[in-house]
């Protein structure tokens, strides 16, 4: 059995920043950082502007070769972890090593899920997860095209397939784009992009099966239509990547538990990135957040605090997309259970989320006007009472007054 100062599995953004945060803080320990993809880091953010042409591929990569061995970090490429002991501090890979830990790191993830309706698995669809799969779909120059999901990856999709030139029809189970957390106005806004951009959106639409004859894809709905395209993406969200940790003590929920210091429930054992559901002090509670932001934050955090350096995760993530000319942002915590109060511009409709009264995230659909106020409101964890709810509707009431 091999051993490591540091075990890190997952070689994406969180567990490579979580890495080379350690080696500046610890000269001398032993890293290990362990990746199931045979590619050194690359951006999955940039992935799309290759997709489009705007970006070669050699400049998605985010690290060469030579980085790990320069910062004398052990690197098992195409190798996935199979099972971990946390209390016997082992995990076994799955090229057969057994590797022993003073410090593990779970940094593995998520998975994007799979349509499960029947002929899904003959129908080719495609997924926009790792440089592989941005691969397949910068090289898709038939049409027309069908989207299924109605989320960031989706998205990402329907402008990838527009700017080709290719028909696209984006078929979404619930009212349109990230229908559980926009309200009517900022889903208006988004459709009439897509549509001035000639992507038809098709709202509550349950697929029902897909089916591939003669190089081509039909797709019957339950409500009776079909569509037929040559090529079909699927962005319906991705599940953290846990499933390896059934018996190894770690406390798992939807991904593994963690508090604001990224440790998990095991002794020397920490959880970063899309797999952590972590306290977010921010928003006064746990949550799983999948964004390339939020994962480099968590790497710098968890590196810091590994190598001895107890650090809190305290960072207000934000992400945000294009939809043609029309700028999308999420800002901190947005979750459909929480009250939303809006604030209407000629140009914009901005949401801020309330959880107990206390603002936790926001949501931009065109300018993000006064962003820096909204960011004041949620990092202050300002309170709206029942008058400045009404007030904060008034787009003529400067937000920076809810601000102390």
């Amino acid at each position: 059995m091999t051993s490591a100062d540091y075990l890190i599995l997952g070689a994406g953004v969180a567990g490579t920043t979580a890495a080379e945060t350690i080696r500046g803080r610890d000269a001398g320990g032993s890293i290990m950082l362990v990746g199931d993809e045979p590619h050194p880091l690359y951006s999955r953010v940039l992935m799309p502007h290759f997709v489009r042409g705007r970006v070669p591929e050699a400049g998605l990569f985010l690290k060469k070769p030579a980085w790990y061995a320069e910062k004398t970090i052990e690197y098992a490429s195409g190798v996935a972890a199979l099972k971990i002991d946390s209390e016997a501090k082992r995990v076994i890979l799955s090229d057969g090593r057994e590797v022993g830990y003073g410090k593990l790191l779970i940094a593995t993830g998520g998975k994007p899920r799979r349509l499960d309706c029947p002929g899904a698995a003959e129908a080719g669809v495609l997924q926009l997860q790792t440089v592989d799969d941005a691969r397949v779909l910068a090289a898709a120059n038939a049409g027309p095209a069908l989207v299924i999901g109605g989320g960031f990856i989706a998205m990402e999709f329907a402008l990838s397939f527009a700017h080709k030139g290719i028909a696209t029809t984006v078929a979404t189970r619930g009212g349109g784009f990230w229908a559980r957390l926009m309200g009517d106005a900022s889903r208006t806004m988004i459709a009439e992009a897509l549509a001035r951009h000639g992507v038809a959106l098709r709202v509550g639409s349950e697929l029902e099966s897909l089916a591939r004859e003669h190089g081509r894809v039909r797709a019957r709905f339950k409500d009776g239509a079909n569509i037929d395209c040559a090529v079909v993406g699927a962005g319906i969200g991705i599940d953290p990547n846990v499933g390896f940790l059934k018996g190894s003590g770690i406390a798992v929920n939807l991904g593994v538990v963690t508090d604001e210091y990224l440790a998990a429930s095991a002794p020397d054992v920490y959880a970063a990135g899309d797999v952590a559901e972590f306290f977010d002090l921010s928003a006064g509670g746990r949550h799983v957040l999948g964004n390339w932001a939020n994962a480099l934050f968590h790497g710098k955090t968890v590196g810091a605090t590994m190598a001895g350096e107890k650090t809190a995760y305290s960072s207000l993530t934000s992400y945000s997309i294009n939809c043609f000319e029309l700028p999308i942002a999420f800002l901190g915590t947005v979750d459909p259970d929480d009250e939303r109060i809006e604030r209407r511009h000629d140009d914009a409709v901005i949401q801020c989320f309330l959880r107990d009264g206390r603002a936790v995230g926001a949501t931009a659909v065109g300018k993000f006007h006064e962003r820096e106020a909204v960011n004041a409101l949620i990092s202050k964890k300002v309170v709206f009472g029942a008058g400045d709810r009404s007030s904060f509707a008034d787009a003529k009431v400067p937000l920076a007054n809810f601000v102390p």
